[in-house]
């Protein structure tokens, strides 16, 4: 298979790697529906505090292709992703292997992590788990898997019920390796994994919980003013957590979100798990608080701010792409902010997912809201917008008389719009959006 064309199967890549130099790097490999950017950025930021040299590779990238492949936190430069790439193309072409875009980029990621000598990679899986290019790394690099939050998306591909795709999901689990399984919404999930898990040999380790707690200033320094104005561009304080471990270790996250929490409950137990064997033994709790603190993660509730003709206004990006997603932004937004809003918005067009079921557990009554259509995909034909039209009939359904929606031709024209008036500003919906936002707020 090539061009857009999804693989089912791990033949075309299993076949491409095989060509390719043995990928030998140890290896945490994540999925899930939500959460696995943020948790691999998490397990990176604490490896690099513990002075392990690291690779991680997330999908889809954010502003850039090569973006999505990070060496030490760092995107590798356009020159080193352009070379590999077009080895592992050379490679494809010569042996007639016909890999698609996404198997060529993760063999691209595999052999910088390769020739960079990593200690650790970090792999996201693209969509779903036993299918994706990702999860045909060989066993024996394999040092742990873990599963985040599972939810509905993606349907048409990994099935119609969270038990469905859960276990689709949790079939990146290898024998005699552990499987993390972090904190789950749907308790039915859990027994779905647990007997994939087990018939894959694997050993499940189910996440432990990292909790907020109260600021101590004797332990977590000088408190933040816990006034901040999102209006004056200041954005708000992270949140003290305990993570209950043997001892139970005390940090701050960055991260915006009360989810974050489950997502640092899972990136925490996969650090547990690799501190239990060497070198990764060497990692002490005081690495591990100093990895959570200084862990961000672009495009999920993230502040940045904007030029306009009013001045630099702040604005709350965030990748709510489906319904579990805009629930969480909708708390995130509730518990800081009471006045009105205004959204930049555009959604991927992934159907049994619609407009409105998506905007539902987002919108309120009196939002205001610029619909917009996302940029082509390089490489991605396809990836298409929702229509405008439907997305603003669903905006307008929820928002109601008290609201507004417009549709926009340009990022530029939404924030001329959107700043009109006094409001919290929030870029939200396909992270293909955030990534023509922030080049246009790069001016690029």
């Amino acid at each position: 298979m090539s061009g857009s064309t999804i693989n089912y199967s791990l033949d075309t890549i299993r076949r491409l790697l095989s060509i390719l130099p043995t990928f030998t790097r140890p290896t945490v490999h994540v999925a899930g529906t939500n959460g696995k950017g943020s948790t691999t950025a998490i397990i990176e930021s604490i490896l690099r505090a513990a002075k392990f040299r690291t690779g991680r590779f997330n999908s889809p990238h954010f502003v850039d292709p090569w973006d999505c492949i990070c060496v030490n936190k760092l995107p590798v430069s356009h020159e080193q992703y352009v070379a590999t790439r077009s080895r592992v193309e050379s490679v494809d072409k010569s042996h007639g292997v016909a890999a698609s875009h996404f198997e060529i980029l993760t063999a691209t990621a595999l052999m910088i992590f390769e020739d960079e000598e990593v200690d650790v990679a970090i792999l996201e899986c693209g969509m779903g788990g036993k299918s994706d290019a990702t999860n045909a790394i060989p066993d024996a690099a394999v040092l742990v898997s873990a599963l985040t939050s599972v939810d509905l998306d993606h349907q048409a591909f990994l099935g119609d019920t969270v038990e469905e795709i859960g276990a689709h999901k949790a079939h990146i689990a290898r024998r005699g390796r552990p499987f993390v399984l972090g904190p789950q919404k749907h308790p039915s999930v859990v027994p779905a994994v647990t007997e994939v898990v087990k018939t894959l040999g694997a050993t499940l380790v189910p996440a432990l919980l990292a909790k907020a707690c109260s600021w101590d200033q004797e332990i977590d320094g000088p408190e933040p003013s816990a006034e901040f104005s999102l209006l004056g561009g200041k954005e708000p304080p992270g949140t003290p957590v305990i993570f209950e471990s043997d001892p139970p270790l005390r940090t701050t996250l960055n991260l915006h979100g009360a989810h974050q929490l489950e997502n640092l409950s899972t990136a925490l137990t996969v650090i547990d798990v690799m501190r239990q064997r060497p070198p990764f033994s060497s990692i002490t709790d005081e690495q591990i608080c100093e990895g959570v603190r200084s862990a961000r993660w672009a495009g999920r509730l993230s502040w940045t701010n904007v030029d306009t003709p009013q001045g630099s206004v702040p604005i709350l990006i965030d990748a709510a792409h489906n319904p579990a997603g805009a629930a969480a932004l909708r708390t995130y937004l509730d518990s800081l902010w009471v006045g009105p809003r205004t959204f930049l918005l555009s959604l991927s067009h992934s159907p049994p997912k619609t407009p409105l079921s998506t905007l539902k557990p987002l919108l309120r009554t009196g939002d205001r809201v610029a619909v917009l259509q996302f940029s082509p995909v390089s490489g991605m034909s396809w990836v298409k917008p929702s229509s405008s039209k439907d997305i603003c009939a669903a905006a307008e359904a929820l928002v109601g008389q008290e609201g507004e929606v417009i549709q926009a031709e340009s990022i530029q024209d939404a924030v001329i719009w959107a700043v009109k008036k006094e409001t919290l500003l929030i870029a939200a919906g396909s992270i293909y959006l955030l990534s023509d936002f922030e080049r246009f707020r790069r001016g690029v």
